[in-house]
């Protein structure tokens, strides 16, 4: 892959990665999205395996005092797989153009790059664009970029923290981490949390998927851990079996969190799975959904409407 980035962040060629998967409506089922990724990745494309203590790249782009800043009490929270930016031009264009994405308080991504070392990356120019605070932690370098989680935000990012995930025991060149941010707004505290579950564990078929919700948890451990603050987890679970998705949940339940996409959907069209979900605490849900006519990742992003438990 071509490594080289021009000043205006124009993706470059997409090379040994190949073209990007043209959408389908027709389900080719877990057995054939199993086949598929059995292959894995070369060692050779996949390195530098992050510590939990960096590196983090942010800045910050959000007004000192945004325009609501008078301690709100609702928020829109937004969850995508942005695909490494490989469609950087449908990624813009899906921000542009998508008001539930350009109204979002908060941003989750996922499978979020940059150039190795950050001298510049992805997220970045979203979060300018948008007039947001941003911090990307890399988990891995992957294809010749920095790949991992990353958190938008129109309030100012207190703290971060990342979680390394237990590995799955099925995917060598893997690296999954949770992103924890803790936000200030107006004169009170929330958790913001990134994560991105492996693909596939040895009981992803045979055994109800526990070891999907055993590394869930260790993303969701510190977060359920600091219960003076009103929390919001979301991610891509890579939850395509259904016995792993509802461990999940019951797991988020006993944590005191509620499901906070509680319809289901399709936010893998390739393969029809429902892959990428949200979870709180200290909220309840007004409204939630999937961008179905977002064009700019594999994946479609998720929103979800919270107000603030105990609010007037």
């Amino acid at each position: 892959m071509n490594n080289c980035y021009d000043g205006k962040m124009t993706k470059p060629s997409l090379g040994s990665l190949g073209k990007l998967i043209t959408r389908t409506t027709a389900p080719l089922g877990v057995a054939t999205m199993l086949l598929l990724n059995s292959v894995g990745f070369a060692d050779t494309v996949c390195k530098n395996f992050y510590p939990d203590d960096g590196p983090y790249y942010r800045k910050d782009f959000a007004p000192a005092s945004p325009a609501n800043s008078n301690d709100p009490s609702q928020f829109k929270f937004v969850s995508y797989n942005v695909n490494l930016f490989k469609n950087l031009k449908g990624l813009q264009n899906d921000f542009a153009t998508i008001q539930d994405l350009r109204d979002a308080d908060f941003v989750n991504f996922q499978e979020a790059s940059g150039m190795i070392g950050g001298p510049s990356n992805f997220v970045e120019p979203f979060a300018k664009a948008l007039s947001m605070n941003y911090v990307f932690a890399p988990a891995m370098t992957l294809w010749g970029e920095d790949y991992g989680n990353a958190v938008m935000s129109r309030w100012p990012i207190v703290s971060v923290r990342k979680t390394i995930l237990p590995p799955s025991g099925s995917e060598k060149c893997n690296h999954r981490i949770a992103v924890e941010t803790i936000i200030q707004v107006g004169s009170r505290r929330i958790l913001v949390t990134s994560i991105h579950l492996s693909t596939r564990f040895p009981d992803s078929l045979t055994g109800g998927d526990k070891l999907r919700v055993q590394q869930f948890k260790a993303g969701l451990q510190s977060v359920a851990e600091q219960t003076e603050y009103p929390a919001f987890i979301s991610g891509d679970l890579n939850s395509f079996v259904p016995a792993g998705l509802s461990g999940i949940i019951d797991l988020a339940t006993q944590f005191g969190f509620t499901n906070a996409r509680p319809d289901p959907g399709i936010t893998y069209p390739l393969f029809h799975f429902d892959l990428d979900h949200a979870f709180a605490r200290g909220f309840t849900v007004v409204e939630s959904g999937i961008i179905s006519r977002a064009r700019g990742s594999d994946h479609y992003p998720i929103w979800t409407v919270l107000r603030l438990d105990n609010q007037n």
